[in-house]
């Protein structure tokens, strides 16, 4: 059976790229990165000698199998990590690797450093997608379609105004991601119980020494049992994920046979039918944007986090931020393929709108009618009017026409881009957001 790791499956779901950023070798690399910014607070405030400091700063990581016996044993990688350390440092030097500080510390402080290095990798590849749609936006003003409600046909939209709605979510998921590098990527050091007892005094100062060094945040007070920050960015993730995956979600319904509004270059053929295209890039989006949305409750589970420190929750978490960053990931890889390969069909769209008859019109008439006579009366007109274009096939205006010589403008009424109501100012409103990043 193939599961969700295999390598047959890691060209329709993995992510080289944010696999990379949160492997074992990156994680250790971020481990070390953290020792030797709180030896070098340390130093700069007179508490660790400089040598020290510089020599725990030229230390090579720990390969990672050995640590693996270590990591079982202790449960989390730093004591076996630090142990590692110690054995490379001359013992004038040893003394003062990890003074003060708890593995959580150091782990919670490389686990941000990671996560930074892969939201600066989706927020380019969002930033792709985001110039992606508000193009798509752009060349389709004009180009009149089918708006659907629960599944059926409604209103007239546009193509155009489509794209800016699948584009407005993602402007306000990038437009939080300042806010959530600040107040989620912090530095983590609180000592054993999160007290701060056996870095003293100074403790605020070298954390913020610490902070400046490794491009992290501060933090108010240590937040060992405070999981809030770490739901917080695995929501963003999700919320991205979830939006892109109703984009990829309204592409395989706009692509069916029968609807046919939407064309995919290049998409997946079957090994029996060759007629087949099938959209395996929205497909997997949708997949992985499900899965993420099960993974957020695990996140939050997480959250449960028992008295000063709680291994269970933090060790679920360490299972879960990944698989949904990574899943993100995959998520925007897609779907920046999905929209270079999205071939919209104008004229289908209008063939579609135009086979009901007419009915997408009912409201316009309805509300014109009502000018002219009570609202329920207009109403009434208009739906036996739709009842009687269902029956026989006859055009809806043809059909009110005959039975109501109320003057309205019926050419307007049967213009369906007359229709799109504030489409126009709505796709500036999205464009101007987007612009405005």
């Amino acid at each position: 059976m193939i599961g969700a790791q295999s390598p047959l499956l890691h060209g329709l779901f993995g992510d080289a790229e944010v696999e990379a950023a949160l492997s074992d070798a990156a994680l250790l690399a971020a481990l070390l990165e953290a020792e030797a910014a709180l030896a070098a607070a340390q130093a700069e405030l007179g508490l660790v000698p400089t040598a020290a400091a510089e020599a725990i700063a030229a230390l090579d990581r720990p390969e990672t199998e050995d640590l693996v016996a270590a990591t079982a044993r202790d449960g989390v990688v730093v004591p076996g990590f630090v142990a590692a350390l110690r054995a490379r440092l001359p013992a004038a030097h040893a003394a003062y690797l990890h003074l003060g500080a708890t593995s959580q510390d150091i782990l919670d402080t490389a686990v941000c450093l990671q996560h930074r290095a892969v939201l600066d990798i989706l927020e380019g590849r969002l930033r792709s997608v985001m110039e992606s749609l508000a193009r798509l936006a752009e060349a389709h003003r004009g180009t009149v379609m089918a708006a659907r409600t629960r599944h059926q046909q409604a209103t007239p939209t546009s193509f155009g105004l489509v794209a800016a709605e699948w584009l407005m979510p993602l402007v306000r998921l990038a437009g939080k991601l300042p806010a959530l590098r600040d107040e989620v990527l912090r530095v983590s050091l609180g000592g054993g119980s999160g007290t701060q007892a056996a870095l003293g005094p100074q403790a605020p100062a070298i954390a913020a020494r610490m902070a400046a060094r490794l491009g992290l945040a501060e933090a108010p007070l240590p937040w060992h049992a405070q999981r809030d920050g770490m739901l917080e960015l695995g929501g963003w993730l999700v919320q991205l994920s979830g939006a892109l995956g109703k984009l990829a979600g309204d592409v395989i319904q706009l692509a069916q046979t029968e609807v046919g509004e939407l064309r995919l270059a290049g998409a997946g053929g079957s090994s029996t039918m060759p007629h087949k295209q099938n959209p395996t890039a929205a497909e997997a989006v949708v997949t992985l944007a499900r899965a993420n949305a099960h993974r957020l409750g695990a996140l939050a589970a997480a959250q449960l986090h028992a008295q000063q420190r709680d291994g269970t929750a933090w060790q679920l978490e360490w299972q879960v931020l990944p698989e949904i960053a990574q899943a993100s990931g995959g998520v925007l890889l897609r779907t920046r393929d999905l929209l270079a390969a999205l071939q919209p069909q104008p004229a289908r769209m209008r063939a579609n709108l135009e086979s009901s008859g007419g009915l997408w019109a009912a409201e316009a008439i309805a509300f014109a009618l009502a000018a002219h006579m009570p609202r329920a009366e207009a109403k009434a007109l208009v739906a036996a009017a739709c009842r009687e274009t269902v029956a026989t096939g006859t055009p809806l205006i043809a059909v009110l026409r005959r039975h109501t010589d109320v003057p309205l403008d019926w050419d307007r009424l049967g213009d369906p881009l007359a229709q799109v109501g504030n489409a126009e100012p709505l796709i500036d409103a999205a464009l101007a957001a987007h612009a405005a990043l």
